[in-house]
């Protein structure tokens, strides 16, 4: 009998450790559970908590998630059913569902010592810095604080201090951040106090042109340092009559053109990235030598910015700047290699370097002659063989003047047309070499689709979740269906979820020997209003081998788009330039369709829908068949 008691009492003390372990982790997951409202216009998700981790996606102002926890300033959230990721928490609010904050003790666990009745202030270090509900990275940031403030110190907790002043809420600094002025009489605060971050003169720009070049001093005749894209914000150091030195949030420093960017003050630019010698919080996991690949990083990320084509992946017309006077800086490096790819009567030859530089271009009886400045001959041979009906060799021949030249002398048939276009920030020139203007295909039509995005790259997404890379597939394979009941035959660049870099789209073009080809996207924008149907072409002046199908690139792009208009019934964004590498790169007459912008909710909901992807497959189909008949080829 003792001994059922004994086991009796053991299994009542286990059920009861078992109760008491579950409830507390049922307590400590309600004590996360959350909902946040996207506040950014488009914010960046990424894999983890920082700037460093890879971009898993978009998500667009006023977009609802569910938080599942917080890393320092960032919060994990749920999004596009089960996906999860990680988002800034300046850029989005949270509502707690139950408790989503520990509870601040309002005993400290260490005080901050006063001689007399005098009360310990502050005075702030840092260029901007959060003032925080609790004494960690995970409160809720209440304010900001911009350097030179003075703050009287209400309490200490662990290395933050619990302050308040005239006119700024009660918060904690961190103390790192901070430095300890003299005791002051209680009796009031400081005549000296600082103001808010918001009130004063610290400056950011907002980047209003599309793609805008970074240069290494204030003027066009500078070199290229980077770039930025609509949209972006940066820090403004100094200014120069008409140029502006920023700093981006990776802490690259170059000079930007005014007219390209709106300054405003810090404060009225809520996506200001506060990245400055002093970060505005100490980092979850110090480590002297900055951020590493698995440490939090405290910067605020960045709104992506026109998602679908004005990212990294695609490249957007660059701001019309002043033409640049004769002196251009000339950065020296070497030659690294010659290639050539062939497409019907149109020769590209790629010319590596391994530094972007100055170039100059000269046509003679017989020859093309392009010089690179500051560049060596290095390895590469002093004979190039090509394989084309416009160039049939390429001499490289290298000389010294006031710095190295490398001169390519191309022996050319008859009187072909030449264009040159810079790619990979000018490490390479695309020399493109069109042996007869007027010659057309022959045979059958071959048409090339491309399906926008893929694989890692999701594209551009909606409020709900809807992933662009998901949309422009059955759309260009619903396109390909209807042509080839045409009896035209119809190549892809991809036909399942898989990720292809924007040189293999265009070569893919390049190599099929192709009437056309049309990439298919729906659009993006860092405003949820903005709505309606876009089509692209390319066709630069400064490069006639493209120039030369100006007339052809413009009607594709406007069959396309008026079909588009006819069926969808949405607003027309008109037909456009857009320097893309997907159409500066394609030697054959081509086009990028924007069907419609997936972070409009209400476009997103029409593209989700399978009637709507058929309609706009139909319309482009309609629109290329159009194109063809109006050039003889059907």
């Amino acid at each position: 009998m003792r001994r059922i008691n004994t086991r009796t009492a053991r299994l009542i003390s286990v059920l009861v450790l078992v109760t008491f372990v579950l409830s507390f982790l049922v307590v400590a997951s309600a004590a996360w559970a959350a909902t946040g409202t996207i506040t950014g216009s488009v914010v960046n998700i990424r894999s983890g908590p920082g700037t460093n981790y890879t971009k898993v996606g978009a998500i667009t102002k006023g977009a609802q998630v569910e938080v599942i926890k917080q890393a320092g300033d960032w919060c994990q959230i749920r999004f596009a059913g089960n996906k999860t990721g990680w988002v800034s928490s300046s850029l989005i609010s949270v509502k707690a569902t139950s408790q989503s904050q520990p509870v601040v003790s309002t005993t400290s666990s260490s005080t901050v010592s006063a001689t007399g009745s005098g009360t310990t202030t502050v005075e702030v270090t840092g260029t901007t810095v959060n003032l925080r509900q609790g004494p960690g990275t995970s409160y809720k940031v209440v304010g900001k604080v911009s350097k030179g403030t003075v703050l009287t110190v209400v309490d200490k907790s662990g290395d933050w201090y619990k302050i308040t002043g005239q006119g700024i809420p009660v918060g904690y600094i961190s103390s790192s951040l901070v430095k300890i002025r003299n005791n002051v009489a209680t009796t009031g605060s400081s005549s000296t106090q600082g103001s808010v971050a918001q009130g004063t003169q610290n400056k950011a720009a907002l980047v209003t042109g599309q793609v805008v070049n970074l240069r290494s001093g204030p003027g066009t005749s500078y070199s290229k340092v980077g770039q930025l894209v609509k949209g972006d914000t940066v820090q403004v150091l100094k200014s120069s009559s008409d140029w502006y030195l920023v700093k981006t949030e990776s802490g690259a420093q170059g000079w930007v053109a005014g007219w390209l960017v709106q300054v405003v003050t810090s404060g009225s630019t809520p996506n200001m990235n506060q990245n400055t010698n002093q970060t505005a919080d100490p980092p979850s996991n110090s480590a002297s030598g900055g951020t590493t690949p698995n440490a939090p990083s405290n910067s605020q990320e960045p709104e992506a910015s026109l998602p679908s084509r004005g990212s990294e992946r695609y490249e957007p017309q660059p701001e019309p700047e002043p033409s640049p006077p004769e002196t251009v800086p000339v950065v020296e490096g070497e030659l690294t290699g010659i290639t050539e790819i062939v497409a019907g009567n149109i020769q590209i030859v790629t010319v590596s370097l391994s530094v972007g530089t100055a170039y100059e271009t000269k046509s003679e009886s017989g020859h093309f002659v392009l010089t690179l400045k500051g560049i060596r001959k290095n390895s590469v041979g002093d004979v190039i063989g090509l394989d084309g009906k416009g160039a049939t060799q390429v001499q490289v021949e290298e000389r010294m003047e006031q710095y190295p030249i490398t001169l390519l002398t191309f022996a050319t048939i008859g009187k072909p047309v030449f264009g040159v276009t810079p790619s990979q920030g000018g490490k390479e020139l695309k020399v493109f070499i069109k042996a007869d203007l007027s010659a057309r295909r022959t045979g059958q039509v071959r048409v090339v689709l491309d399906p926008g995005h893929g694989g890692k790259d999701p594209g551009a997404i909606g409020p709900a979740g809807t992933q662009e890379k998901d949309i422009n597939l059955p759309i260009a394979l619903e396109v390909g269906r209807i042509l080839s009941l045409d009896g035209i035959d119809v190549a892809y660049t991809r036909t399942a979820d898989v990720y292809l870099s924007l040189a293999e789209r265009s070569q893919v073009a390049n190599n099929a020997d192709a009437d056309l080809f049309v990439s298919i996207h729906c659009n993006g924008s860092t405003s949820p209003d903005k709505q309606g149907i876009s089509t692209y072409y390319y066709a630069p002046a400064d490069n006639q081998v493209l120039y030369s199908q100006e007339g052809d690139r413009r009607l594709l792009a406007s069959s396309i788009q008026k079909a588009l208009l006819s069926e969808l019934a949405r607003g027309d964004m008109g037909v456009r330039q857009g320097n893309f590498a997907v159409l500066r790169e394609t030697v054959i007459p081509c086009a990028l369709v924007e069907t419609l912008f997936i972070t409009n909710p209400e476009e997103e909901t029409l593209l989700a829908q399978t009637s709507i992807q058929l309609r706009a497959a139909a319309a482009i189909a309609q629109g290329i068949k159009d194109y063809l008949v109006s050039i003889g080829r059907k």
